[in-house]
C-alpha cells in the first residue's frame, strides 16, 4: 500500500508496481494499485479540475512545465535524459527510446535477481533503474546509490549475500 501512496504524491516510486507484477507478488502489487488508485481518488474529490487538467494533460507534459533552467542539461542531471540534453538539442530526443529500453531492462534484471533469491539487490537495482530513467536525476542530491553499493559490498565482505 504504502508504495502505492508514494507514487501517488510522486509518479517515480511508480517503476515497483511493474516490478512487482514481474515477480508475481500479486498481493503486494494490488495493494501498491488500490494505494496509487486512493491517493488519485482523493486528488479528484478534493480537487476535480485540477486532477482531470494534471491526468489529461500536464502529467504527459512534465518537460515543458519544469523549469530547471541549464541544471537539465548539466554534468549534475545523470539521467538518460539529461545526458541526451548535455550533448545538444534534438528535434526528436532519442532518449525516450533509450529510457524505455532501459526501464525494461532494469526491471528485467531486477526480477531474475530475486528470482535466485536476492530480494535486497533486486529492490536496490529497481531503484538504481529508476535513477537512470527519471528525467531529472541528480546523483549528489541521491542518496540511492551509494547506499546501495554500500550495502551491497558491506554484506558481500561479511561474506553474506546480498538479500534479506
Amino acid at each position: 500500500m504504502l508504495i502505492g501512496i508514494a507514487a501517488g504524491i510522486k509518479l517515480t516510486p511508480a517503476i515497483f508496481i511493474p516490478y512487482l507484477l514481474m515477480t508475481r507478488q500479486w498481493r503486494m502489487a494490488g495493494s501498491a494499485m488500490a494505494g496509487f488508485a486512493g491517493t488519485v481518488a482523493v486528488g479528484v474529490i478534493l480537487f476535480p479540475a485540477m486532477s482531470v487538467n494534471y491526468w489529461f494533460s500536464s502529467v504527459w507534459q512534465l518537460n515543458s512545465k519544469v523549469d530547471l533552467g541549464t541544471q537539465f542539461a548539466s554534468a549534475g542531471n545523470n539521467s538518460i535524459q539529461g545526458a541526451a540534453g548535455a550533448i545538444g538539442h534534438w528535434e526528436v530526443s532519442p532518449s525516450k527510446v533509450i529510457v524505455i529500453v532501459v526501464a525494461v531492462l532494469g526491471l528485467l534484471a531486477a526480477a531474475e535477481i530475486f528470482r535466485v533469491g536476492h530480494t535486497l539487490a533486486a529492490v536496490l537495482t529497481v531503484g538504481m533503474t529508476a535513477n537512470a530513467t527519471i528525467g531529472t536525476f541528480f546523483a549528489l542530491r541521491s542518496r540511492t546509490s551509494p547506499l546501495a553499493a554500500a550495502i551491497l559490498s558491506q554484506r558481500r565482505l561479511e561474506g553474506r549475500p546480498a538479500k534479506i
